[in-house]
């Protein structure tokens, strides 16, 4: 898979992660039972990559479910909830699959009653379905991460080192699911076009405050707090590094959805952090 990445040059670029991904659900009685003002934040990472069909009758659909189960069991995925909600040693379980070409999972140690911590789909190219957000070249992935703790509370805002990290193992997912799970146990090519395309999302209730931890910066007057923020980057040639994106992303939470100043101090503290590289 690529190493190097570069911003989207229009929404033209982004598009193809804008519905189907940024918008996709998973189906759970206790989502149903949410007010709207329980809806806690959350994270979302999604991507598109150029994907070859799966052969109509291998794997069979059970191996594809069990397949998803076991990418999404590693622990490059695992620590990343874990950075987020705290939550350790949960058994994730199919959800929502709807044939072989959309698979689902969630993470909430089988109780009907809690919503998942995490839910996962992937959706794999199927020349049959015509629908306008779908490309039947390419395959979706989303994983979807509550920001809550086991107890139900609401996990800690966090600083703008640990979103640093966080934004940089988002691009980990993209290689984990193309690598183990798309071309290894599946045997499915994922190369040509389109490029691959990543996202990162965050949505608040209220707002970005309660995701992350901003006290020690001053405020520009007159602006308010973002509920949501998105970063895109396009797989290039040649480009920057997932750690110079992430470095981006950061920028443009300051800048544009948390509106503060004099954090670029802190972006240098992180380490292996070049203001200058994006």
């Amino acid at each position: 898979m690529t190493r190097s990445w570069r911003q989207p040059a229009d929404d033209t670029e982004r598009s193809p992660l804008f519905n189907g991904v940024r918008d996709n659900r998973m189906d759970h009685p206790a989502y149903n039972r949410q007010a709207p003002t329980d809806v806690p934040p959350s994270i979302r990472v999604g991507f598109r990559v150029a994907c070859s069909p799966i052969a109509a009758d291998r794997p069979s659909t059970s191996d594809l479910r069990r397949a998803l189960l076991r990418t999404l069991g590693r622990p490059e995925i695992t620590d990343l909830i874990g950075d987020v909600t705290g939550v350790e040693n949960m058994t994730w379980s199919n959800r929502g699959s709807q044939g072989r070409h959309n698979v689902g999972a969630v993470l909430n140690d089988f109780d009907e009653t809690v919503a998942p911590f995490a839910w996962a789909r992937l959706l794999l190219p199927d020349p049959a379905l015509q629908l306008h957000w779908r490309d039947s070249r390419c395959a979706d992935f989303i994983l979807h991460i509550d920001s809550r703790t086991r107890r139900g509370v609401l996990a800690t805002p966090r600083d703008l080192a640990t979103w640093h990290r966080w934004f940089t193992r988002a691009f980990t997912i993209l290689e984990i699911v193309s690598t183990r799970l798309l071309m290894g146990e599946l045997r499915l090519t994922t190369e040509g076009d389109p490029a691959a395309t990543l996202a990162v999302w965050l949505d608040t209730p209220r707002h970005l405050e309660q995701l992350v931890d901003i006290r020690s910066f001053n405020r520009e007057p007159g602006t308010y707090i973002s509920r949501q923020f998105a970063g895109y980057a396009v797989a290039a040639d040649t480009g920057a590094s997932p750690a110079a994106v992430a470095t981006s992303w950061i920028r443009q939470l300051c800048d544009n959805s948390l509106h503060i100043y004099d954090y670029e101090e802190e972006l240098l503290s992180i380490g292996n952090v070049d203001l200058r590289e994006t």
